[in-house]
């Protein structure tokens, strides 16, 4: 008996934003967020997916008082947009397909 894997379309729309915060020390906390993430896609045996992440940031914000005038309690930077372009087709033709781009 063969198992087949279920396909379906997958369709990821963040219209807003998602955010990841995590305490690295205590007193300095990072923040890694993403903005407008479009992902759509087929699982299954013929997978296919595009991931298209235009904007995303990394900052960094100290909990402690900054008593000199030249180091800033925060700090961020946009990172490069992210294009990931991936098919796999298992059924017989044994075709791996993968693309990544970081603009």
């Amino acid at each position: 008996m063969f198992y087949k894997p279920m396909e379906s379309p997958v369709s990821i729309l963040i219209q807003q934003s998602l955010s990841i915060t995590a305490a690295l020390l205590p007193s300095l906390q990072a923040q890694y967020k993403m903005d407008q993430v479009n992902s759509t896609g087929m699982t299954g045996s013929k997978a296919k997916f595009t991931i298209d992440l235009p904007h995303h940031s990394l900052s960094f914000t100290t909990k402690l008082q900054v008593t000199e005038a030249n180091l800033p309690s925060e700090a961020s930077i946009e990172l490069p947009q992210v294009h990931v372009s991936a098919e796999y087709i298992q059924d017989g033709s044994n075709s791996v397909e993968a693309q990544f781009a970081g603009m």
